[in-house]
């Protein structure tokens, strides 16, 4: 008996509760029938009733020789019940002639019913009533003390059958409750696997391993035996994936999974709907694969198809090996069908990234292919333009449109030789070929050069350049590369500072060096902060303020190269700082396009 059980049955009034309430508007029943006719034969009385009683009703479980319509009804209205006078009593109650009784003779039931004569004992639980045992005359009479006893004896095995009825009552809510329990655990079981198969599925795209790791997550609660298999044809390499709650259950399953001789039998893809087998019931078309079952334990199999949009091109089997396992409930089947479900979506996304990359990996061939043959006659233009220039002034021909139009051209030659260039280094930087010429570098000197260079064009844009150094800050970089770096930043500094001040400084922390340089004009919003660092992302329209996009992204693969990181602070109408921290002598590292290396920025 469960502790639930035993808890009530320690409970007095709980008790007498549930057999009230277990035994009210139930249907006859002939055991209690039988002690009713015995109780009305030895005491020869028309009329008996086992009755249940509560503050509104008066329940007759069993009521022999009562009058229509209450014999039907097996109710009567409490107006109509003397067996709540042996409740109120709490002892056995006997009336002679209920007509000449001061306290009877206004019940209802003496008049309607007919009852002249009554005698009643309480049927009781642990102390407490829960109704009456009693029978009844139409005619006055003496009861005796015999009389009673009778009564009481058996009102004792009508309690019999009342305490057999409820414990029965008691135990099936018990099993119906633990049952229930069960249930609602094992569906919270279910849940968490397809929960933490969708979260393992999403590395799916990027690593195989995640099919491993599912297979292992789903042993023991969908089977003591998973394996999950790629027919070919799927984004990744065939092959089973497989797991078992015994260690060595894995090499007993490689041993007919991976088997020439049985691989096709266990995969038995001629067929390959759903399939649950039992060992001993195996039908004449799985012989072969019920032959099979016996060497690896397992008692009851279930296998579910991976279907995606190209057809079958996966199978997950599961099976158990308990002799008490029993076949595959719909429950757990639809368990499997949800992670098949899952698998075939994490196939379809690996396949579309695996498009996606080999797409991204031809457009920086492309762009690779095309910087170069875009750089190949902007050499000889440049060049043509210059000498151009220098025979014009060497002629005496100074006219100032001519001039204008040339510088003009010059320019417009330089603004593409650099937007070329930056192309280039997207595709170093895509194909991991973004190499650096290290040398000494004072870092002070470096900043101030490339500043004196902009000061023109800020003076043209209203912005006044303002350089802060402590003095040498020395490392270990490429010169080229920081030129460029810094180069961007002061371009996008003018670009977007409001022909506000802009202010470079240069400090040496230890092995870190520190560039900053900041604007006071438009700003950035938060969420723009990170991605003006990728690949032609840009914050602001590009109709009002140009450029590809690019500038960054290179500067960030370039720091980044250097062992460095590069940040920025911004508020909108507030400007932006932009920091570089390097390391003075810690070696480079490779940069690889695929790489997805996080950027540190912040608002």
């Amino acid at each position: 008996m469960s502790g639930d059980v035993r808890s009530t049955l320690r409970s007095p009034e709980r008790l007498a509760a549930l057999h009230r309430t277990a035994l009210m508007d139930t249907r006859a029943e002939e055991a209690f029938d039988r002690l009713t006719r015995l109780a009305c034969r030895i005491l020869r009385a028309p009329m008996g009733l086992v009755s249940l009683l509560d503050e509104e009703r008066h329940f007759c479980k069993s009521c022999i020789g009562l009058p229509e319509p209450w014999l039907s009804r097996r109710e009567l209205p409490l107006t109509h019940s003397l067996c709540k006078y042996t409740l109120a009593a709490g002892d056995a109650f006997v009336v002679d002639d209920a007509r000449e009784d001061p306290l009877l003779r206004e019940c209802l039931g003496v008049a309607e019913l007919g009852v002249v004569a009554y005698a009643g004992v309480p049927l009781v639980t642990s102390g407490q009533a829960l109704g009456t045992f009693c029978v009844l005359d139409t005619v006055p009479r003496q009861w005796t003390e015999d009389d009673v006893h009778v009564l009481q004896d058996l009102a004792a095995s009508v309690m019999t059958e009342v305490e057999l009825r409820a414990t029965r009552e008691l135990e099936l809510a018990a099993r119906l409750e633990h049952a229930r329990r069960e249930a609602a655990e094992e569906s919270r079981r279910r849940m968490s696997l397809l929960a933490d198969a969708g979260e393992l599925l999403a590395d799916v795209a990027r690593s195989e391993a995640a099919l491993q790791r599912l297979a292992e997550r789903i042993v023991p609660d969908l089977g003591d035996v998973c394996v999950v298999e790629l027919l070919g044809g799927a984004p990744f390499s065939a092959g089973p994936r497989m797991a078992h709650v015994e260690p060595t259950g894995v090499e007993r399953l490689r041993a007919v999974v991976c088997n020439p001789e049985t691989r096709e039998v266990w995969r038995a893809v001629e067929e390959p709907g759903l399939l649950r087998l039992s060992t001993w019931d195996v039908p004449a078309s799985r012989e072969g694969l019920g032959a099979l079952l016996p060497r690896l334990g397992i008692l009851q199999l279930l296998r579910v198809p991976v279907r995606t949009t190209h057809g079958v091109e996966g199978l997950l089997t599961v099976g158990r090996c308990s002799p008490e396992a029993r076949p595959y409930p719909d429950e757990e089947v639809e368990v499997a069908q949800a992670l098949t479900a899952r698998i075939a979506v994490a196939l379809e996304n690996a396949r579309i990234l695996q498009q996606v990359r080999e797409g991204v990996r031809s457009r920086d061939e492309f762009l690779s292919i095309a910087a170069h043959e875009l750089r190949t006659p902007l050499t000889p233009l440049r060049l043509q333009l210059d000498t151009l220039r220098r025979s014009v002034a060497a002629a005496g021909l100074a006219d100032e449109r001519v001039t204008r139009h040339l510088e003009r051209s010059s320019a417009q030659v330089q603004r593409l030789a650099q937007l070329v260039e930056r192309l280039l280094d997207v595709s170093r930087v895509a194909t991991g070929r973004l190499g650096l010429l290290l040398e000494e570098l004072d870092l002070s000197a470096l900043a101030m050069e490339v500043t004196d260079r902009f000061r023109e064009e800020a003076e043209a844009a209203g912005s006044k350049l303002e350089v802060h150094t402590p003095g040498p800050v020395c490392g270990v970089w490429d010169q080229l590369r920081l030129e460029q770096v810094l180069s961007s930043l002061l371009s996008n500094a003018i670009k977007y500072g409001a022909s506000r001040p802009i202010a470079v400084s240069v400090e040496g922390h230890g092995e870190l060096a520190r560039l900053c340089v900041q604007d006071q004009g438009i700003g950035l919003k938060r969420e723009d902060t990170r991605r003006i660092f990728d690949r032609f992302e840009r914050a602001v329209s590009a109709r009002h303020y140009g450029g590809m996009g690019l500038g960054l992204y290179v500067a960030k693969q370039i720091i980044e190269a250097h062992g460095g990181t590069i940040l920025v602070r911004s508020q909108p109408g507030k400007g932006s700082t932009f920091t570089v921290i390097l390391p003075t002598s810690t070696p480079p590292r490779q940069v690889a396009g695929d790489q997805d290396t996080p950027v540190a920025s912040s608002a």
